[in-house]
């Protein structure tokens, strides 16, 4: 059946749970290993092209620092082998980024680990700027064209303070220096509000926001941390775009099992949860409990469906998430995470087609 809405009409709909034409796809990224595969088969690497995305995105986050910093001045002790305390990147922390098949993570010292908990020595620390830059020009340019806008608000209130400060030096702040994890939580977040501002100022359609609180069968920490340390900071980080552009959707993206504050998280103003790895919640009865009050993006297993499953079991997968999640609308179905070396190209593309065959409301 021809589509009778465009991507962006599509996808929003599906953003504000409510019934596009069908069901939003995409591919929310692939692992060097897999992007080799792909582009073999491709003979390029536009796979948000080959997948038809509904949408482009819009990067915020241009950090620099102003001038050098001596960052040995703010440790108690030696300085870790790995830096010698006078560069460490934008935010203190160093390393390149090795190659690996299954992630690509830098490759970090925790600059404020051996800090003493001092919240006025932390607020010396020399946090980076974003650079003053306009992209209101692409994101007309990809409405134009039919797309909708997803801005890069920023990623890792939570993981940002753990980069720094260590997690499990982190953990211990949350309960013997409340006043130190605090501070750094807002600090933190202040950098975060001002590339929140800048998408809703560019005027993309969606914010989107990654921090991945959430372990295999529970939050990290306790609720009741979370809700004193995450929350009302990460709150201050979604007003702030909604000051700008009071209708701009906000895109939440934590791995893991995050049942215990999906409530708060629509309280705070989350529209779109991501990526509802089915090993540790179940999408069905996350969409029977809040869907209409929440989109759900993802959905697909990229633990065990993905990459050991066989054609008809990605085939069965996508139709049982569209018949149960998909219904009404507020589904955008996606892997759970970036594609494994180890998922065949066959299951991958046999994903995009079960969508479409299956996806027409």
């Amino acid at each position: 059946m021809k589509s009778t809405m465009t991507p962006r009409e599509r996808y929003l709909a599906a953003c504000r749970h409510q019934q596009p034409d069908r069901v939003p796809y995409w591919v929310p990224g692939m692992t060097a290993g897999f992007k080799q595969k792909f582009r073999d088969f491709a003979g390029n690497d536009d796979y948000e092209d080959y997948f038809e995305h509904d949408f482009r995105p819009v990067h915020s986050m241009d950090w620099y620092q102003p001038e050098p910093v001596d960052f040995s001045v703010f440790y108690d002790g030696d300085l870790p082998d790995e830096t010698t305390g006078t560069t460490g990147g934008t935010w203190g922390l160093t390393g390149g980024v090795p190659r690996a098949e299954h992630v690509e993570m830098p490759a970090i010292y925790h600059p404020l680990s051996t800090m003493r908990p001092d919240p006025e020595i932390l607020e010396r620390y020399p946090f980076p700027k974003l650079r003053d830059v306009d992209r209101s020009e692409p994101v007309r340019s990809y409405h134009s064209r039919g797309y909708a806008t997803v801005g890069i608000a920023g990623g890792g209130l939570y993981e940002q303070c753990w980069y720094l400060r260590g997690m499990e030096q982190l953990m211990m702040d949350f309960v013997l220096n409340p006043d130190f994890a605090h501070t750094l939580l807002r600090r933190v977040a202040d950098a975060f509000c001002e590339s929140a501002a800048n998408v809703a100022r560019w005027g993309c359609d969606v914010a989107a926001f990654h921090d991945d609180v959430g372990a295999q069968k529970s939050l990290q920490m306790s609720p009741a941390m979370w809700r004193e340390f995450v929350k009302p900071n990460f709150a201050r980080i979604i007003k702030a775009a909604r000051e700008i552009k009071p209708d701009i959707i906000w895109f939440y993206h934590s791995d893991g099992c995050v049942t215990e504050i999906i409530e708060e998280l629509i309280e705070i103003g989350v529209d779109v949860l991501n990526p509802i790895q089915p090993e540790v919640m179940d999408p069905a009865a996350l969409k029977k409990q809040y869907g209409d009050r929440l989109a759900f993006n993802g959905t697909i297993s990229i633990q065990q469906t993905l990459p050991f499953g066989t054609v008809q079991d990605v085939r069965d997968e996508v139709r049982e998430r569209i018949e149960t999640v998909g219904v009404g609308g507020g589904l955008l179905i996606a892997p759970s995470h970036c594609v494994q070396p180890e998922v065949p190209m066959e299951n991958l593309l046999a994903f995009a087609q079960a969508v479409k065959d299956f996806g027409t409301y």
